[in-house]
């Protein structure tokens, strides 16, 4: 993908600000607003549209991809965003101001596809498209947080379920669909994600019944994301279907996190470390990822040291830039990061050389899931980098 250091360096930048302030784009006919799902629901991962992006023009020979949030012109980050537009020769292309353009592509067959009862795999929510032959699905819109009225504030489950048909969205349901899915698309891995159940244990059985069913119809990669529990003989059992697995601090900044997740807030920290020791006895080193999810004023030197500690274990620390739009935010909250790229773009790249000092440093489709995707992080282009810059590639 990169050539040479100044090169590696310059599309991570490049990458980090697309992150960080997203697009605004006016609207395909006056009738039709801008509502992307990105921008307007938010959340902490990819939602919506995937794009690769061409530097050259070359739109046969593009290999990086990227989900990022897509701002109607009105919207309060819009003044932040970098201006679109879309292509006259493809409007499922943009071309940004910058001189970057986006590529976009949708999946084969996508939109024909049905379920055995008629309804469209679509409009279900069943299956969600990210980077580089990733797609995703949620095991449960039920999360025990939510129902205590202390979901994380970034979370949109309640929000999601306002536009996602769930009527009868069982295991049967999410299994026929990631068969359609896999057999009318280039799909290489799936995410199972979901709220929390009862107890983080009924959710990793949910999973590991779940995952079952879906090896007995579909020949895929799975990673799953749950959090810690205490029975870690499940690990053992959920290995036999899952490839990977995710098990999310989300924040690192303890003060921060106990605001932000104050349900998951209370599960000590030290848990998540004793669990991310356990998986990686059974899964192995670079298959257990943690995300990092920014934007709420933490200091990037204050949670590097847990970060370490982390990443020598064998996990995968995956950067995550916030998206706007849950309402328990506030409704202007705007990205501690905004402005401060410079940083941002730094912290990224020491997370990356300690990943690449453990061994862990991450490339596409190398692992299932999230790990083999970072298509909504730049973390994916800062290991590419840092590995150039050490072998002094110039």
């Amino acid at each position: 993908m990169t050539a040479d250091k100044d090169t590696a360096y310059q599309r991570l930048k490049n990458r980090i600000m697309l992150l960080s302030r997203g697009i605004t784009l006016p609207p395909r006919h006056w009738w039709i607003p801008v509502r992307h799902i990105q921008s307007f629901y938010g959340g902490a991962g990819p939602r919506g549209r995937i794009y690769f992006i061409s530097y050259g023009g070359n739109e046969d020979n593009v290999s990086e991809m990227i989900s990022l949030p897509i701002y109607p012109k009105n919207h309060y980050l819009a003044r932040y965003a970098f201006p679109a537009k879309r292509d006259k020769k493809n409007i499922h292309n943009l071309l940004i101001e910058n001189g970057i353009k986006l590529i976009g592509r949708c999946p084969t067959k996508a939109r024909e596809m049905k379920l055995s009862d008629g309804r469209s795999v679509g409009k279900t929510g069943l299956i969600n498209v990210h980077c580089y032959g990733t797609y995703s699905t949620t095991a449960s819109w039920d999360c025990r947080y939510f129902d205590n009225k202390e979901q994380c504030k970034y979370c949109t489950i309640d929000l999601t379920k306002k536009w996602i048909d769930t009527t009868n969205l069982s295991d049967k349901y999410i299994v026929e669909a990631l068969k359609l899915t896999y057999d009318n698309s280039k799909i290489r891995s799936v995410t199972i994600t979901g709220g929390t159940e009862g107890t983080p244990e009924e959710t990793v059985r949910h999973l590991i019944n779940l995952t079952e069913k879906v090896q007995e119809r579909v020949a895929i990669s799975i990673h799953v994301q749950f959090e810690p529990i205490s029975d870690y003989g499940l690990f053992k059992e959920l290995s036999r279907h899952v490839d990977s697995v995710g098990i999310f601090l989300e924040i690192f900044d303890e003060d921060i996190r106990k605001r932000i997740c104050p349900g998951k807030g209370r599960v000590p920290k030290e848990k998540y470390f004793e669990n991310w020791k356990e998986a990686v006895k059974i899964f192995g080193r670079g298959k257990v990822g943690t995300s990092c999810l920014l934007g709420f004023g933490e200091s990037y030197g204050h949670i590097l040291k847990d970060i370490e500690e982390c990443i020598k274990l064998g996990v995968v620390v995956m950067p995550l830039l916030i998206r706007v739009g849950s309402p328990y935010l506030g409704k202007r909250f705007i990205p501690s990061y905004i402005g401060k790229e410079d940083a941002l773009l730094d912290f990224h790249i020491k997370v990356a050389q300690l990943l690449i000092e453990n061994d862990l440093g991450v490339e596409i489709g190398k692992v299932s899931g999230c790990i083999g995707c970072m298509g909504c992080s730049a973390i994916m282009e800062a290991c590419q980098y840092v590995r150039i810059r050490n072998n002094n590639i110039t």
